[in-house]
């Protein structure tokens, strides 16, 4: 399993940092640094917790690269 982590303040008034928008917006750099390095995943394992309006969302992701060590 590869396992990145990213956290962020609420940057943006009035922005709602939904599960939505969550991955487009925050993490797609970390996707493209991983698939980037180490292609297409075996599976995703993915959940997500839609927080209070305004007050944003959270999201784990797993990649995993049965083959690939570290």
């Amino acid at each position: 399993m590869v396992d990145v982590e990213n956290r962020t303040a609420l940057l943006w008034p009035r922005y709602d940092l939904t599960l939505n928008s969550l991955t487009l917006d925050m993490m797609h750099a970390d996707f493209d640094l991983i698939t980037g390095l180490l292609g297409r995943p075996a599976t995703l394992h993915v959940a997500g917790l839609a927080g209070r309006a305004g007050r944003g969302s959270a999201a784990t992701i797993l990649f995993d690269y049965p083959e690939a060590t570290a």
